[in-house]
């Protein structure tokens, strides 16, 4: 857990992003993915590429790891970190309305990837940061009777 400024030296920044959608009952599903070895369930996340924003880096692991695209939240809803390789790591986490799933994606022979209850998440996934941020989606967004999601800003 990064705690101080002292910590943060040497982390590494990354982008990710929760994959949700309404489900017909009006209820919220979350995409989670992991590797076909590995029983841990996660969030599309990865490092930042070149003159790409946090947003964009997002955007581009969702495509990548769940072939999920649609509408993403303005601001990430939060971070988590993690160690990996010896390497603390900061993830900055966006959310992404899934409006579609593609079939053909970069990362699809690598990865799983199934929808989920958003209550049924928490178990499941890798790091508990991560089931805090997924748990936190209802402050967020506003799911309309209709099915319409609109993000809520928290930003002052």
């Amino acid at each position: 857990m990064i705690k101080t400024m002292s910590d943060l030296i040497g982390t590494i920044v990354q982008a990710g992003v929760i994959p949700f959608r309404p489900s017909p009952d009006g209820r919220l599903e979350v995409l989670l993915i992991r590797r076909p070895e590995k029983p841990q369930w996660g969030i599309p996340k990865g490092m930042i590429g070149s003159g790409q924003t946090l947003r964009e880096a997002a955007e581009q692991e969702a495509i990548e790891e769940a072939g999920a695209a649609g509408e993403m939240s303005p601001d990430p809803v939060g971070t988590y970190s993690y160690k990996k390789r010896g390497s603390s790591r900061l993830v900055h986490v966006f959310l992404l309305r899934v409006i579609q799933t593609l079939d053909e994606y970069p990362e699809r022979a690598d990865r799983l990837r199934e929808w989920f209850p958003l209550e049924g998440c928490g178990p499941i996934v890798r790091h508990s940061g991560v089931a805090e941020l997924i748990g936190a989606i209802p402050r967020h967004i506003h799911l309309s009777p209709s099915g319409r999601i609109a993000f809520i800003s928290h930003r002052r």
